[in-house]
Protein backbone atom coordinates (compact mmCIF):
# COMPACT_ATOMS: atom_id res chain seq x y z
CA UNK A 1 0.00 0.00 0.00
CA UNK A 2 1.31 3.44 -1.13
CA UNK A 3 -0.24 6.85 -0.15
CA UNK A 4 -0.19 9.15 -2.97
CA UNK A 5 -0.36 13.35 -1.42
CA UNK A 6 0.24 16.30 -3.63
CA UNK A 7 2.88 17.52 -3.28
CA UNK A 8 3.70 20.88 -6.02
CA UNK A 9 0.68 22.91 -7.29
CA UNK A 10 1.03 25.46 -9.76
CA UNK A 11 -1.74 27.61 -11.63
CA UNK A 12 -2.62 29.45 -14.81
CA UNK A 13 -4.54 32.05 -16.32
CA UNK A 14 -6.14 32.87 -13.10
CA UNK A 15 -6.60 29.17 -11.79
CA UNK A 16 -6.29 29.73 -8.25
CA UNK A 17 -8.44 32.71 -8.43
CA UNK A 18 -11.38 30.26 -10.38
CA UNK A 19 -10.81 27.27 -8.54
CA UNK A 20 -13.17 27.65 -5.13
CA UNK A 21 -15.95 28.96 -7.97
CA UNK A 22 -15.55 24.80 -9.43
CA UNK A 23 -18.85 22.29 -8.22
CA UNK A 24 -19.75 18.97 -8.56
CA UNK A 25 -22.81 17.43 -9.82
CA UNK A 26 -23.62 17.28 -5.90
CA UNK A 27 -22.66 21.36 -5.35
CA UNK A 28 -19.55 19.66 -3.69
CA UNK A 29 -16.29 22.12 -4.25
CA UNK A 30 -14.60 20.30 -6.89
CA UNK A 31 -11.09 21.18 -5.13
CA UNK A 32 -11.83 19.48 -1.74
CA UNK A 33 -12.84 16.56 -4.40
CA UNK A 34 -9.94 16.35 -6.05
CA UNK A 35 -7.50 16.42 -2.68
CA UNK A 36 -9.67 13.92 -1.58
CA UNK A 37 -9.33 11.29 -4.90
CA UNK A 38 -5.47 12.28 -5.24
CA UNK A 39 -4.98 11.75 -1.42
CA UNK A 40 -5.24 8.96 -0.02
CA UNK A 41 -3.88 5.11 0.03
CA UNK A 42 -3.62 3.19 -3.02
CA UNK A 43 -2.89 -0.70 -3.81
CA UNK A 44 -0.44 -0.24 -6.30
CA UNK A 45 1.20 -3.02 -8.49
CA UNK A 46 5.38 -2.75 -7.79
CA UNK A 47 8.12 -3.91 -10.25
CA UNK A 48 11.61 -4.74 -10.23
CA UNK A 49 14.14 -1.77 -12.03
CA UNK A 50 17.37 -1.44 -12.51
CA UNK A 51 17.65 1.10 -10.23
CA UNK A 52 15.56 -0.68 -7.31
CA UNK A 53 11.95 -0.96 -6.73
CA UNK A 54 9.21 0.74 -8.97
CA UNK A 55 5.58 1.32 -9.70
CA UNK A 56 3.68 0.15 -12.46
CA UNK A 57 1.98 3.34 -14.58
CA UNK A 58 -0.71 0.99 -15.45
CA UNK A 59 -1.56 -0.26 -12.03
CA UNK A 60 -1.05 3.95 -10.85
CA UNK A 61 -3.86 4.81 -13.18
CA UNK A 62 -6.08 2.01 -13.02
CA UNK A 63 -6.20 2.87 -9.20
CA UNK A 64 -6.83 6.47 -9.76
CA UNK A 65 -9.63 6.63 -11.91
CA UNK A 66 -11.43 3.83 -10.04
CA UNK A 67 -11.53 6.06 -6.55
CA UNK A 68 -12.61 8.82 -8.71
CA UNK A 69 -16.62 8.50 -8.43
CA UNK A 70 -16.10 8.45 -4.88
CA UNK A 71 -14.76 11.88 -4.41
CA UNK A 72 -16.59 13.91 -7.24
CA UNK A 73 -20.29 13.19 -7.68
CA UNK A 74 -21.25 13.33 -11.70
CA UNK A 75 -17.28 12.87 -12.81
CA UNK A 76 -17.23 11.35 -16.33
CA UNK A 77 -13.98 9.10 -17.38
CA UNK A 78 -12.82 9.01 -21.17
CA UNK A 79 -14.28 12.15 -22.54
CA UNK A 80 -13.70 13.26 -26.78
CA UNK A 81 -15.45 16.00 -27.95
CA UNK A 82 -17.78 15.89 -30.70
CA UNK A 83 -20.65 17.91 -32.05
CA UNK A 84 -19.30 20.75 -29.34
CA UNK A 85 -20.46 18.73 -26.74
CA UNK A 86 -19.31 15.53 -24.92
CA UNK A 87 -19.18 11.47 -25.27
CA UNK A 88 -17.93 8.90 -23.35
CA UNK A 89 -17.51 5.55 -25.41
CA UNK A 90 -14.05 4.55 -25.37
CA UNK A 91 -12.48 7.42 -27.86
CA UNK A 92 -9.28 8.48 -26.88
CA UNK A 93 -9.63 12.19 -25.13
CA UNK A 94 -9.37 13.58 -21.32
CA UNK A 95 -8.90 11.19 -18.67
CA UNK A 96 -11.94 12.52 -16.55
CA UNK A 97 -14.84 15.38 -16.97
CA UNK A 98 -16.90 17.54 -14.73
CA UNK A 99 -19.79 19.30 -16.60
CA UNK A 100 -23.58 20.51 -17.06
CA UNK A 101 -25.05 17.46 -18.29
CA UNK A 102 -28.20 19.21 -19.15
CA UNK A 103 -26.44 22.45 -20.91
CA UNK A 104 -23.86 19.50 -23.48
CA UNK A 105 -27.46 17.70 -24.30
CA UNK A 106 -28.66 21.57 -25.39
CA UNK A 107 -25.33 21.95 -27.33
CA UNK A 108 -25.32 18.85 -28.99
CA UNK A 109 -29.05 19.45 -30.02
CA UNK A 110 -28.27 22.76 -31.42
CA UNK A 111 -25.35 21.53 -33.16
CA UNK A 112 -27.70 19.03 -35.38
CA UNK A 113 -30.96 20.06 -35.35
CA UNK A 114 -30.86 23.86 -34.21
CA UNK A 115 -29.05 26.79 -36.46
CA UNK A 116 -28.33 26.16 -38.40
CA UNK A 117 -28.10 22.28 -37.68
CA UNK A 118 -26.74 19.68 -40.05
CA UNK A 119 -28.47 18.47 -43.22
CA UNK A 120 -30.45 14.86 -41.54
CA UNK A 121 -29.73 16.26 -38.18
CA UNK A 122 -32.32 14.16 -36.44
CA UNK A 123 -31.01 10.85 -38.06
CA UNK A 124 -27.15 11.86 -37.50
CA UNK A 125 -28.43 12.43 -33.59
CA UNK A 126 -29.72 9.14 -32.83
CA UNK A 127 -26.56 7.48 -34.38
CA UNK A 128 -24.51 9.49 -32.18
CA UNK A 129 -26.94 7.93 -29.19
CA UNK A 130 -26.27 4.41 -30.35
CA UNK A 131 -22.65 5.34 -30.49
CA UNK A 132 -22.95 6.71 -27.17
CA UNK A 133 -23.85 3.30 -25.87
CA UNK A 134 -27.23 4.89 -24.67
CA UNK A 135 -31.19 3.78 -25.29
CA UNK A 136 -32.56 5.84 -28.24
CA UNK A 137 -35.55 5.92 -27.06
CA UNK A 138 -34.71 7.45 -23.83
CA UNK A 139 -32.47 9.65 -25.73
CA UNK A 140 -35.09 10.74 -27.92
CA UNK A 141 -37.01 11.67 -24.55
CA UNK A 142 -34.15 13.67 -23.18
CA UNK A 143 -34.08 16.23 -26.57
CA UNK A 144 -37.76 15.90 -26.80
CA UNK A 145 -38.27 17.38 -23.04
CA UNK A 146 -36.11 20.17 -24.19
CA UNK A 147 -38.61 21.42 -26.94
CA UNK A 148 -37.79 23.95 -29.00
CA UNK A 149 -38.46 24.47 -32.89
CA UNK A 150 -36.32 22.17 -35.42
CA UNK A 151 -33.86 24.82 -37.11
CA UNK A 152 -34.01 26.98 -33.91
CA UNK A 153 -31.27 27.29 -31.40
CA UNK A 154 -32.22 26.56 -27.63
CA UNK A 155 -31.22 28.93 -24.95
CA UNK A 156 -29.92 27.09 -21.80
CA UNK A 157 -27.87 28.58 -18.54
CA UNK A 158 -24.73 26.55 -17.89
CA UNK A 159 -25.20 25.75 -13.91
CA UNK A 160 -21.71 24.72 -13.66
CA UNK A 161 -18.24 25.21 -15.02
CA UNK A 162 -16.92 23.17 -17.22
CA UNK A 163 -13.75 20.95 -16.28
CA UNK A 164 -11.55 18.25 -18.02
CA UNK A 165 -8.70 16.85 -16.83
CA UNK A 166 -5.58 14.53 -17.58
CA UNK A 167 -3.37 11.53 -15.54
CA UNK A 168 -0.23 11.63 -17.59
CA UNK A 169 2.31 9.34 -16.16
CA UNK A 170 3.43 8.53 -19.75
CA UNK A 171 6.33 9.52 -21.87
CA UNK A 172 7.39 12.74 -21.41
CA UNK A 173 6.56 13.94 -25.29
CA UNK A 174 2.78 13.10 -24.18
CA UNK A 175 2.81 16.58 -22.47
CA UNK A 176 2.77 18.49 -25.57
CA UNK A 177 -0.13 15.83 -27.30
CA UNK A 178 -1.93 16.95 -24.02
CA UNK A 179 -2.18 20.83 -24.54
CA UNK A 180 -2.61 20.46 -28.43
CA UNK A 181 -5.68 17.87 -27.49
CA UNK A 182 -7.18 21.20 -25.26
CA UNK A 183 -6.36 23.68 -27.92
CA UNK A 184 -8.02 21.56 -30.58
CA UNK A 185 -11.29 20.90 -27.92
CA UNK A 186 -11.69 24.69 -26.44
CA UNK A 187 -12.24 25.70 -30.12
CA UNK A 188 -15.26 23.15 -30.51
CA UNK A 189 -16.93 23.38 -27.08
CA UNK A 190 -16.67 25.72 -24.24
CA UNK A 191 -13.88 24.24 -21.36
CA UNK A 192 -13.43 26.79 -18.39
CA UNK A 193 -11.09 25.35 -16.43
CA UNK A 194 -8.10 22.58 -17.08
CA UNK A 195 -6.97 19.92 -14.56
CA UNK A 196 -3.41 18.25 -14.97
CA UNK A 197 -2.14 15.00 -12.49
CA UNK A 198 1.83 14.10 -13.03
CA UNK A 199 4.30 12.98 -11.01
CA UNK A 200 6.79 14.24 -8.69
CA UNK A 201 9.75 13.58 -6.57
CA UNK A 202 9.27 10.06 -4.97
CA UNK A 203 6.79 8.35 -7.02
CA UNK A 204 8.76 9.92 -10.67
CA UNK A 205 11.41 8.26 -9.46
CA UNK A 206 9.45 5.02 -9.00
CA UNK A 207 8.67 5.39 -12.51
CA UNK A 208 10.20 4.80 -15.70
CA UNK A 209 12.47 6.74 -16.91
CA UNK A 210 11.56 9.68 -19.36
CA UNK A 211 8.12 10.04 -18.22
CA UNK A 212 6.00 13.28 -17.99
CA UNK A 213 6.94 15.02 -14.64
CA UNK A 214 5.46 17.70 -12.76
CA UNK A 215 8.48 20.01 -13.89
CA UNK A 216 8.18 19.29 -17.41
CA UNK A 217 4.32 20.24 -17.36
CA UNK A 218 5.11 23.44 -15.96
CA UNK A 219 7.66 24.33 -18.50
CA UNK A 220 5.68 23.56 -21.42
CA UNK A 221 2.92 25.61 -20.49
CA UNK A 222 5.06 28.51 -19.61
CA UNK A 223 6.42 28.21 -23.04
CA UNK A 224 3.30 28.01 -24.84
CA UNK A 225 0.91 30.35 -22.44
CA UNK A 226 0.29 32.83 -25.68
CA UNK A 227 -2.10 30.21 -26.78
CA UNK A 228 -2.87 28.50 -23.52
CA UNK A 229 -5.89 30.56 -21.97
CA UNK A 230 -7.52 28.66 -20.18
CA UNK A 231 -7.52 28.79 -16.17
CA UNK A 232 -5.30 25.88 -15.48
CA UNK A 233 -4.55 23.68 -11.82
CA UNK A 234 -0.80 21.49 -12.34
CA UNK A 235 -0.66 19.19 -9.84
CA UNK A 236 2.25 17.24 -8.61
CA UNK A 237 1.77 13.71 -6.98
CA UNK A 238 4.04 12.06 -4.61
CA UNK A 239 4.21 9.16 -2.31
CA UNK A 240 4.55 7.76 1.54
CA UNK A 241 5.18 4.47 1.79
CA UNK A 242 2.91 2.76 4.45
Amino acid sequence: MIRLKIAEESFFNNGALLLPALKDAAGAPVEDGIRRWLEQPYDLTFVARKKGPGIDAKSLNRELRGKAADALAGIHGETHVEYGTFFHNGVNGFDFSLYDETYALVQLRNALIGAPGELNGEEKLRGLYQKAGEDPAAWQWRIQRIGGVPGEPVHCDKTRLTVVGELQFGNWALVKHDLLRLLNASDTVAIDYYIYITACGSLLAMLSDGVVSYQSTVEAIRENRRLLKIPMWIIGLDCDMG
